[in-house]
């Protein structure tokens, strides 16, 4: 039997995953199926569930986020309308509060975009200066078995002898970012000893 994979589960109902559980345990009883076998089957099926779950939180905590930046927009606009429905209406005048307007809308729209897009990176310290960091960053996503891959990779800073720079990563959304935090975190706790991942912020 096939396992479901992450985005089957995303879209599975409970009474399917249950029917899912159910058709394995009816297999093992009509089949000579070792029973480490079966262990490891519901091992690998709960790894995908609490996988699935850690996506869930993560998409969750993206849209508050979404919404507040939203919110923060909104008041802006809503009190430079305030201003702008004040000023003088004169033809001489009216020139000059239309184009202040613009201008702090399109400055605040900026400001939302930069917030946004910090929080699609994460930093990565201690990786030793001369390595492939695209590549590293890529085995890592392998190691932590985060799906996704980053559109940037970037060293922070002027390089210096016998010091590291920290590695700046860049993926296409917030949530994959979060993703990407949590699987590591993750790993980091199952083996504090691994030498295959270093710090993340």
């Amino acid at each position: 039997m096939d396992l479901p994979s992450i985005s089957d589960i995303n879209t599975m109902k409970r009474d399917d995953l249950r029917g899912v559980l159910i058709d394995i345990i009816k297999k093992r009883n009509n089949a000579d199926t070792p029973g480490d076998s079966l262990k490891n089957t519901l091992h690998v099926i709960l790894c995908e569930i609490k996988a699935c779950n850690e996506e869930t939180k993560a998409l969750k905590e993206e849209i508050a986020t979404l919404k507040l930046s939203n919110e923060a927009l909104c008041k802006e606009l809503s009190e430079l309308k305030c201003v702008s429905s004040s000023a003088p209406t004169s033809a001489s005048k009216d020139s000059t509060p239309s184009v202040k307007f613009a201008d702090v809308v399109k400055q605040s729209v900026r400001s939302v975009f930069h917030d946004d897009k910090s929080k699609n990176e994460i930093i990565m310290s201690k990786v030793k200066e001369g390595e492939n960091d695209q590549q590293y960053v890529t085995n890592v996503c392998k190691i932590i078995h985060f799906e996704g891959q980053p559109t940037d990779v970037v060293r922070l800073g002027r390089k210096k002898d016998g010091h590291s720079r920290p590695l700046r990563v860049t993926f296409s959304s917030p949530f994959d970012a979060r993703v990407f935090r949590a699987r590591f975190v993750e790993h980091r706790k199952a083996d504090e000893n691994a030498d295959d991942t270093k710090g993340v912020h």
